[in-house]
């Protein structure tokens, strides 16, 4: 059975320190099948700002399996949990 952590991130309000906080968590997690989904909210939701977001973003997962979801910002927390429960049914 994998192991889902769940983020939801407001791109360009919120701290990049957040991130880091889960992600010291999940990498602390004895647990081997485990994947991280982070789903990036977003005002910007053209394809040249997602293609930034999704790069930039890279960086912070290095060495980590994870799933990027970027999202239109319209519904917050509730839309990412939405989403991630969506991406796993997929």
């Amino acid at each position: 059975m994998k192991f889902i952590y769940g983020i939801c991130y407001y791109y360009g309000k919120n701290n990049k320190s957040n991130i880091q906080k889960h992600l010291n968590i999940f990498k602390r997690l004895s647990i081997e099948d485990k994947e991280l989904y982070i789903v990036v909210m977003t005002d910007d939701f053209d394809k040249k700002s997602i293609e930034f977001i999704s790069n930039d973003m890279s960086k912070l997962f290095e060495n980590i399996k994870y799933r990027l979801i970027p999202c239109f910002n319209w519904g917050g927390t509730i839309v990412a949990l939405w989403m991630v429960y969506q991406e796993i049914l997929k």
